[in-house]
């Protein structure tokens, strides 16, 4: 298990080709950002195909990932060198997912954010992911909802990994209830028991909606998918 970084090493590469009988299964998983990510955040994913065939010498790839549009499966088609019917797909929203959009002015949508938590009836039980736009709107929201006697924590890119780390985990035990997050959150999270995800800010596209509402419900009971829309 590791990183597409790791794979640029060639000492790395070297052992895995000296693996006897050579490597079976490559599996990308979240594989959607080699489409994504690849020309400017993570240049590493942009060489995944390239490696696995000409170095790595996979004998099959498997590219895993809940939000390829069209367009991001027309791309890792053509750089992990898929054949068209190697495509596999599944419904896109799960039945028990409850998705809406609320009209909030965005100076009343700490208040609406308050009374979900507090009297909406599917949020009283299990964990609470809010996405917010900014790390500044995460911790404000996380330190207003705090004050009202609700577990919350923020977690962002811009705190300490070890500080990151622990409210991840304090959320997993069900210790901290509601996480205010941005985007940095979530990623290979699973947690069966999320009752909500709420979009306190828009989502960047389509995708990252999907990919943010996928976290909830996953233990197959209702859960809610909510937005806020100003």
């Amino acid at each position: 298990f590791v990183s597409p970084e790791r794979l640029l090493n060639d000492n790395f590469v070297g052992d895995l080709q000296n693996v006897p009988g050579g490597v079976s299964l490559a599996v990308i998983d979240e594989a959607h950002c080699v489409s994504e990510w690849s020309h400017n955040f993570r240049p590493a994913y942009h060489r995944l195909g390239r490696i696995l065939t000409d170095r790595v010498r996979a004998k099959t790839t498997l590219a895993l990932t809940a939000t390829a549009t069209k367009k991001t499966e027309l791309s890792l088609i053509k750089q992990l060198g898929i054949a068209q019917d190697g495509v596999l797909r599944n419904v896109r929203v799960r039945d028990n997912l409850i998705l809406s959009v609320m009209r909030v002015p965005a100076l009343a949508r700490e208040k609406t954010l308050l009374h979900l938590l507090k009297y909406d009836e599917m949020l009283q039980t299990g964990s609470v992911i809010v996405y917010t736009a900014t790390q500044r709107d995460s911790e404000r929201v996380a330190g207003y909802l705090y004050n009202e006697g609700i577990k919350a924590k923020a977690y962002h890119a811009g705190q300490e990994p070890a500080q990151r780390r622990q409210t991840q985990h304090e959320f997993m035990m069900s210790k901290v209830r509601v996480v205010i997050a941005t985007i940095a959150f979530g990623m290979g999270l699973d947690k069966s028991d999320v009752r909500a995800v709420i979009n306190f800010s828009l989502p960047r596209s389509p995708e990252a909606y999907i990919q943010q509402a996928g976290r909830a419900g996953r233990d197959g009971a209702p859960a809610a998918c909510i937005t806020f829309l100003d």
